[in-house]
């Protein structure tokens, strides 16, 4: 009855190792809101650590079966310069092992050391649970700003949230500033230089086949504007159909 609970290991980080692996926490987060015609969404969330680079992203499913995160999490360790020896960080659940094991697999012959906190020890996967609280208040102000500009409401299930959540990580990299740089800054040596519009916000897309159309037939078209692409920093932008 007196007994108490062994002290939890604590994990080295990377700078107390020779070998400076970088360590890459990995944990799943859920959102919804009140209202009933919605469901609770998984989010995947993912963050350099002492960088605080991150990857976010609206799951499919839970585990090694999304190939749209199993990817999203690959390309986002490139994106972070991670291509070398690597720790990646989860808990217990098996879904999230699996899903950091089948990274794992991927990246090889890039070395990858998957660790699993131990049970009950929230601290020892602090990174990744304040970086879900801080893409969900990213996502938050978007999803308020896009439902004050076009008077609807977005839920969870709504196709247009999987952008917001996208485009709260790519976001926070480039513009949230932590000891005085951005995680784009600590990564690439430069602050981001981009240009940005509004999420949401109406733009004018050129059509893909413009140059080959007659010169008085239509050559744009309306779409509202849903974030950039990583690799190419080429905007995306939402049509109606």
């Amino acid at each position: 009855a007196k007994a108490v609970d062994a002290a939890h290991r604590t994990l080295a980080e990377p700078e107390e190792m020779a070998e400076g692996v970088p360590v890459v926490e990995l944990d799943y987060g859920h959102v919804r809101t009140s209202d009933v015609k919605d469901n609770l969404v998984v989010l995947a969330v993912a963050v350099l650590k002492f960088v605080g680079y991150t990857f976010a992203s609206v799951c499919r499913c839970k585990g090694a079966a999304d190939s749209e995160v199993v990817t999203g999490l690959c390309n986002f360790l490139v994106e972070a310069g991670c291509t070398g020896a690597l720790r990646l960080r989860t808990d217990q659940e098996l879904a999230v092992e699996a899903l950091a094991h089948r990274v794992a697999a991927l990246r090889s012959p890039a070395r990858t050391i998957v660790e699993t906190t131990p049970v009950k020890s929230s601290s020892s996967l602090g990174a990744a649970e304040r970086k879900i609280q801080t893409v969900d208040a990213q996502a938050r102000v978007l999803k308020l700003a896009f439902e004050a500009r076009w008077q609807t409401k977005v839920l969870a299930v709504s196709p247009v949230f999987r952008y917001m959540i996208r485009h709260a990580g790519w976001s926070l990299n480039r513009f949230q500033v932590t000891k005085g740089r951005t995680p784009f800054e600590a990564v690439y040596g430069h602050e981001y230089r981009g240009v940005v519009c509004c999420f949401g916000e109406p733009v004018q897309l050129r059509l893909p086949d413009a140059r080959t159309q007659e010169k008085l037939d239509p050559q744009l078209r309306m779409g509202l504007w849903a974030g950039k692409n990583v690799s190419s920093d080429e905007h995306l932008v939402a049509l109606s159909s």
